[in-house]
This record gives structure tokens, C-alpha cells and sequence, in this order.
């Protein structure tokens, strides 16, 4: 025993080392995932605007080749958010115009100071994308495009112009969420603001974004906002047919905390393998002196005998600690900041609901059986897992066989109270908003079979075959405990359980118990 000591002691050590360069390849690959992300919105963003934009080109190259201006009015009218409508001549000259809700004043304002003087573009061949529209003479922000047009030999004979109003980009942009702090915004090669949530208060302070300089390619970099003198996570890409920029502004605090979270997740799942690296170290005597039974019956005991340790090892400092942080939240001022500290709680809470897992199944053997009636028991079950099914929109469906409402059955309550509760959990878990988890309960012969049923993702075979492992589980926070839990409970009341499942179609979990 003194010789393998050492020995054990430099296996936990570099498995730690281990861990950490582990832990920090999962917190470089979190960050470049975060950033491709990101520049993927980006890249979708200015490919909407891009095709939202052409569609405007397209539409009005056609409209402008059209020699009927009855007809062309009528299309002009069917755009809400295009305000003026023109055709020039090689000359500059309007051949035909068409306006919205600005008067003739605001036309010709809008014509000779923002319309003419870009004309060379289209007149020499180039689509124009304006920067934004906007004066204490015009009563609408608009943005102009122009484009060239041509004969049937490809010579320009004029150029044709539309105007659309800034809202028009609302519906494009509003719908793109950036965590739950982090925004999307648009700008001009001037600073005016094209697109933002707080766009009337951008408006009011008159606040011109130059933060960043447009370049031509899409980057990131952390960076101080003077908007609203917050550390920011920023990604941005230019605008391939505007000399625009589009941004996406995230805090930095959200945009580290996954980063984080790896750390304090794989922190705390190294905590609980070195304590139970070091207990199964101490019970490796007595488990020498145990009988021989079944292989699955010795196991299982044993990860009971080492979860019981587990638990009391890890319940005793955590509760301080936890003490220590919920001090820190009633301060007015703690130098942890807001969400350390809520991420702190939620990791914690984590960790007593592992802690509670392992004194359930440490505590399997305290039972107290007798007569119970199993409709009593599935009714108090699903009552209690109705809100949950509420909560995630799901609806909970019951079967019962007239046979079987009178079934009585030897056991414990409180066992099979908890049996059910795990089986319905995990079902619902798998499942989505709106699918369907069935319990369903009819007699067999001698006993009784209930069946609980989901819709969601099924379980790949490969997985399948390792279920009710202890300390096995497909979910990113589970701990494998619960199914352990529940085939020991099934088995002290002489049942069985059985899984089956398929992929895209869900999973069904029959328990067999006898009845009197």
C-alpha cells in the first residue's frame, strides 16, 4: 500500500497538468468559435443588405427602361418605403419623376443637392450607393441609389434614381440577436448611423460612429465604445455595393463568460475526479473483503460507498464558500462584479445537485416497503412535473388501463416517487417546445408494466448500450447518476427496467414491477 502511494500521488499530479493544457485548448477553441461565429453574422448581414439592395437596382433598371409613366406610377406606388423615383437624360435632364410624402420644395432641395452631383457615376456607367439623406430641408432620412441605363446596343442613355426611406431597413436587421446584451448597427462612410436598436437616441445625441475606420475587410478587436463607454467585443465587415460598414457591438463580459464557464466547469469536474480518485484509493482494502456477487451489483455498490464519500467531502467546504459568495452579492459594491458572481451561484447550485445525486444513491438502501397503490404515486408525480411541462411547453399525457387503477404494490414510496420523477424528467429533457411525453400504465399478468414515453432525438446505439452506466450521460451537465439511481430502485423492488429507442423518432422506458 506505502509503495503505490507515491506512485498514485504523481498520476494525480500530472493529470492535473493534463487537464489544464486540456482546459485551455477547449477555452482557445470557445473563443475561436465565438469569433467565427461573429464574422458569420456579419457575413450574413452584409449579404442581406447586399441582395436587398440589388433587388432595389433591379427593379428600378427595369422600371426606368419602361416608356410609360401611367404604368410606371403604378409600380412606384406599390414600394411603401421608396419615396422619389427619376430618369435623367445623358444630359442631366428629368425625363420622368414620381415623388411620396415630400412636397415641391423638398423635391427640388433633394434633386439639386443630393441627386445631380452624383449623376457622373451613373452616367458613367457605375451603380451608386448614397450615404444618408438627411437635412432640416428634407422631412425624411433617405438613402439614394443610382444606376446607369441602357440601349438595346448597351450604350447609357441615362441614368435612373430611387430614394428609399432608412426604415426600410428595419425588417432586415431587427430580427438578428447578438446574445443578450450584444446588437447589430450600420454605418456610412460619414459616421451617420444607417441601422440601430437605439436608433432615436443615436438620432437625438446626433452621435457619429467613428470609433472605427472603414476598411476593406471584415476584422475584430476589443475596444472601448464612445457610445456607451463600455468594453466591447466588436466584429466588423464592410458592404460590398455601399461604402458602409456593418457592426456587431458585444459586451465583454458575454462574450468571455463561456470561456469562463469551461474553466469553472472543468475546474469542478477535476475537483470531483481527484476526490474520487483518492477514495476509491481508500476502499480499494475493503473492497477486497466484500462477498463476491454479481459484477453489476458490486459495482454499483461500490460507486454508492464512494459517492456517500464524495458528497461528505465536498458539502462541507462548499458551504462556506457559498456563504462567502452570497455576502459578496448583498454588497453594494463587490469586487467580484455582478456576474462572476451569479455565475459563481449557478455553478455552485451545479455541484449540490451533483452532491444530492450521490446521497440519493448512497442512501438506496435506507428503504421503508409496504403496501402502496401506484396510481396514488403516479398522480402526486405527475402533478408535480405538470409546471415543468408547462414551463418548457410540453404536453404530459397519461394512459391508464381501467385494470390497472387499482394496482397495490410492495415497495417503497419514496423510492418509487423518485423513480418516476427521473424517468419523466429525462424524457422530457429530451424532448422540444410542443412534442409529446406519455405515461402509460396497463397490467401483465403478474405485474404491472408503465411505460413513459418521448418524441424527442432518440439515442444512438453506440450510447444506448452504456446506459444506467454510473457517471455516464450524453447530456453537457449531466452526471449519469440518475438512470444508476433508478435501475437500483427497480431492482430492490424485484422489477426490471428496458430501454429502447430510436434515432429522430424518440426513446420508450418500460419498468416491470410485480403487484399483490
Amino acid at each position: 500500500m506505502l509503495n503505490r502511494k507515491p506512485l498514485l500521488l504523481i498520476i494525480i499530479f500530472l493529470f492535473i497538468i493534463l487537464s489544464y493544457f486540456i482546459t485551455y485548448e477547449d477555452a482557445y477553441k470557445e473563443r475561436e468559435r465565438i469569433i467565427e461565429g461573429n464574422l458569420g453574422i456579419t457575413s450574413n448581414i452584409s449579404r442581406d443588405i447586399d441582395q436587398y439592395i440589388n433587388t432595389y437596382f433591379l427593379s428600378m433598371e427595369i422600371l426606368g427602361g419602361i416608356d410609360d409613366p401611367p404604368y410606371v406610377s403604378k409600380f412606384f406606388e406599390r414600394y411603401k418605403n421608396v419615396s422619389s423615383f427619376l430618369v435623367l437624360d445623358p444630359s442631366g435632364k428629368i425625363v420622368t419623376e414620381f415623388h411620396k410624402e415630400i412636397n415641391k420644395k423638398e423635391q427640388d432641395d433633394l434633386f439639386h443637392r443630393y441627386l445631380l452631383p452624383y449623376s457622373q457615376y451613373p452616367l458613367s456607367g457605375e451603380r451608386y450607393v448614397s450615404n444618408l439623406i438627411q437635412s432640416s430641408d428634407i422631412s425624411q432620412e433617405l438613402i439614394a441609389l443610382a444606376s446607369p441605363l441602357y440601349d438595346a446596343e448597351g450604350k447609357i442613355t441615362g441614368a435612373v434614381f430611387l430614394t428609399i426611406k432608412i426604415d426600410a431597413f428595419i425588417p432586415l436587421l431587427k430580427n438578428y440577436h447578438i446574445g443578450k446584451k450584444g446588437y447589430v448597427f450600420v454605418r456610412d462612410s460619414a459616421g451617420n448611423t444607417i441601422y440601430h436598436p437605439q436608433y432615436e437616441l443615436v438620432k437625438a445625441l446626433n452621435y457619429k460612429f467613428f470609433d472605427i475606420p472603414l476598411i476593406p475587410r471584415s476584422d475584430h478587436k476589443i475596444q472601448k465604445s464612445s457610445f456607451d463607454n463600455e468594453m466591447k467585443y466588436i466584429t466588423y465587415r464592410p458592404i460590398r455595393n455601399a461604402d458602409w460598414m456593418v457592426f456587431i457591438m458585444q459586451p465583454i463580459d458575454e462574450y468571455q463568460s463561456p470561456i469562463y464557464l469551461i474553466w469553472l466547469k472543468n475546474g469542478t469536474l477535476l475537483l470531483l475526479l481527484f476526490l474520487f480518485v483518492y477514495l476509491l484509493y481508500h476502499l480499494e482494502q475493503k473492497e477486497k473483503r466484500l462477498l463476491q456477487t454479481q459484477l453489476n451489483n458490486e459495482r454499483l455498490e461500490v460507486v454508492a460507498e464512494v459517492a456517500a464519500g464524495i458528497a461528505h467531502e465536498i458539502k462541507n467546504p462548499l458551504v462556506p464558500i457559498k456563504g462567502f459568495i452570497q455576502l459578496e452579492k448583498l454588497k453594494a459594491s463587490s469586487s467580484l462584479g455582478e456576474e462572476t458572481i451569479r455565475l459563481l451561484l449557478s455553478e455552485i447550485s451545479r455541484i449540490e445537485s451533483i452532491i444530492n445525486n450521490f446521497m440519493t444513491l448512497a442512501r438506496n438502501n435506507q428503504t421503508q416497503y409496504g403496501q402502496v397503490k401506484l396510481l396514488d404515486i403516479l398522480k402526486d408525480v405527475l402533478s408535480l412535473m405538470q409546471v415543468e411541462a408547462d414551463n418548457r411547453d410540453i404536453q404530459l399525457i397519461s394512459n391508464i388501463s381501467n385494470t390497472a387503477e387499482t394496482v397495490v404494490i410492495y415497495g417503497d414510496g419514496n423510492h418509487l416517487t423518485q423513480l418516476f420523477l427521473n424517468i419523466i424528467k429525462n424524457a422530457m429533457e429530451a424532448s422540444t417546445s410542443r412534442e409529446v411525453v406519455e405515461v402509460q400504465v396497463k397490467m401483465e399478468s403478474k405485474e404491472v408494466r408503465i411505460t413513459i414515453k418521448d418524441s424527442g432525438q432518440g439515442i444512438p446505439p453506440e450510447h444506448l448500450r452504456k446506459i444506467g452506466t454510473p457517471f455516464y450521460s450524453t447530456k453537457e451537465q449531466g452526471t449519469g447518476m440518475g438512470l444508476a439511481i433508478s435501475q437500483r430502485i427497480v431492482k430492490n423492488h424485484k422489477g426490471r427496467i428496458e430501454v429502447a429507442s430510436q434515432e429522430s423518432k424518440g426513446t420508450s422506458v418500460d419498468i416491470y414491477l410485480p403487484t399483490i
